[in-house]
């Protein structure tokens, strides 16, 4: 890793994703290298604070493993209970066409992002974020009204788990049960369901959701600083770009940042989904399942 700077000439910090692999042809690691402009790098302070939580985060990942099952099932008897519905837009048309609500999610992604109204009218057909398309999930009330949304994106490295965006104008029990948590485990577990235990889903979750992240069946990779010369920062990511736009193909995108504070764009930890731990849920996600 110290040589990675040095490699490639970078004069400012490096940030290294990195992810053990499986294939056919053997085992390995998968890596995501890239330069990280010194105006994005907080303080010596804040990145030893943030080292700090997220070793917090890996420890307490490890210890929920032996208790997921029990507590997930649990929270899915009162999402049950309380009729919650997840509906899917997806590009295969098996699990849902059209069946996210358009107006709620439009409203969400341009204004958490740099979004316009014409690039959310295309994510919402599954295209405008990744080359390769993606999913779009939403969980619903009883009523039909949609809490949450989440997206689960293909790249040709593998999947991305992203745009996790909660509707804070209701202000129902659901919400407060965890409704995004359940919208994450029944997602991950379709997923799960197609494309089976070998498919890489890389995610990130901020400060204020890095428990909830793993609470949804995905692990904390360890995260490392190394200084030096070229410091190589492994597993954080200091400054999200909330622009989302890929190529020329992306569509517009606003001039005006995002509505909240930069806090809620700053110092992720890097996660990867298992398989292991959502696919004894796969019965239960098409339980939820509400197909049109």
């Amino acid at each position: 890793m110290a040589e990675i700077g040095d490699a490639l000439g970078f004069g400012s910090p490096v940030e290294v994703t990195s992810f053990p692999t499986s294939t056919e042809f053997g085992t390995g690691a998968f890596l995501w290298v890239a330069r990280c402009s010194p105006d994005r790098i907080p303080s010596a302070a804040h990145q030893h604070q943030t080292l700090e939580r997220i070793r917090k985060v890996y420890d307490y990942n490890r210890s929920l493993d032996e208790r997921f099952y029990e507590e997930t099932d649990a929270l899915l008897d009162k999402a049950a209970d309380a009729g919650l519905r997840i509906v899917c837009n997806d590009p295969r048309n098996e699990w849902g066409k059209t069946a996210v609500d358009a107006d709620v999610f439009t409203h969400l992604i341009t204004n958490l992002f740099y979004y316009d109204e014409e690039t959310a009218r295309r994510m919402l057909r599954g295209q405008g974020y990744s080359p390769l398309g993606h999913y779009l999930f939403s969980l619903e009330n009883a009523e039909g009204a949609p809490l949450c949304f989440f997206m689960i994106a293909e790249w040709p490295w593998g999947f991305e788990a992203t745009y996790t965006m909660i509707d804070a104008r209701y202000t129902g029990p659901a919400l407060r049960m965890g409704a995004a948590r359940v919208l994450m485990v029944l997602a991950s577990a379709l997923f799960t369901s197609r494309h089976g235990h070998d498919a890489l889903v890389y995610g990130e979750a901020n400060h204020l959701y890095m428990r909830p992240f793993v609470q949804s069946g995905y692990e904390s990779q360890p995260p490392g600083i190394l200084g030096g010369p070229h410091p190589v920062h492994t597993n954080i990511d200091w400054a999200d770009s909330p622009v989302g736009s890929f190529g020329d193909d992306a569509g517009g995108s606003a001039a005006r940042p995002p509505r909240f504070g930069d806090t809620e764009y700053t110092s992720y930890m890097v996660g990867r989904l298992n398989p292991e731990k959502v696919a004894p849920f796969i019965r239960r996600a098409f339980e939820f399942l509400d197909v049109r």
